[in-house]
């Protein structure tokens, strides 16, 4: 179930990404420690931007964070994604300011493949 694509201004490059989530510590445990979600509270996704780099000055990323609240568990929040008429109804977006270490930090692994967009 994909929900969000990643977009940029031009999509020069195009692709995919996975990540593992973390034993401890993961975002879900940054999030319910910074107060932000509760326990029944469930992360579905996560959007990383970073605007223009010039110079090779690496600004920190936009990052969002997708909640399915009150979710429960991973078979309430597919139960509540499946069953909402707009899905962007049941999907809380909390905005959260970390560095790029910091956030690679919440994962266990994460890969990221883009590749030369040649349909343009």
């Amino acid at each position: 179930m994909l929900l969000k694509n990643a977009r940029t201004q031009y999509n020069d490059f195009l692709g995919t990404s996975s990540a593992d989530s973390r034993d401890r510590n993961a975002i879900d445990d940054y999030l319910r420690q910074k107060g932000l979600i509760s326990n029944v509270d469930m992360v579905f996704g996560v959007s990383i931007y970073t605007g223009e780099n010039h110079m090779n000055i690496s600004v920190k990323p936009n990052i969002i964070v997708y909640v399915v609240r009150n979710a429960c568990n991973f078979v309430g929040m597919k139960d509540i994604l499946e069953n909402a008429t707009n899905v962007d109804d049941v999907l809380d977006e909390i905005n959260i300011q970390l560095d790029f270490n910091e956030f690679f930090g919440l994962f266990k692994r994460f890969h990221v493949v883009i590749e030369r967009d040649l349909d343009r």
